[in-house]
């Protein structure tokens, strides 16, 4: 059980550090941050992670290709990160696979 913990705590320590998370996970706050970002830069696809309120351990990645925002929820596992029914050992790998794979659908 001691090792579950330390890997959790392990995967979280990561989402504290990345540089675009927001807090609350409002979709219409998240939405307008990322209006503006695609205004400011309209040939990048803007995008943030944001914690959820409920339920516990899940995130929102939160990304606008076009006009209109998508939100995509993620979870925390003592393996990684449970994104579209894949597990990414580290929030990078996750990250770099919705870069490749952001316009695909959700299964």
């Amino acid at each position: 059980m001691l090792f579950l913990a330390k890997a959790v705590n392990l995967t979280l320590h990561q989402m504290i550090l990345y540089p675009f998370i927001l807090q609350g996970g409002d979709r219409e706050i998240l939405s307008a941050i990322l209006a503006q970002e695609k205004e400011a830069n309209p040939d990048r696809i803007p995008y943030f992670l944001s914690t959820l309120k409920e339920p516990p351990g899940y995130f929102l990645l939160a990304f606008m290709p076009n006009r209109r925002a998508h939100f995509d929820s993620f979870s925390i596992r003592p393996e990684g990160f449970r994104y579209r029914d894949y597990i990414f050992p580290t929030l990078d790998r996750m990250i770099a696979y919705f870069k490749e794979h952001y316009n695909d659908q959700a299964s």
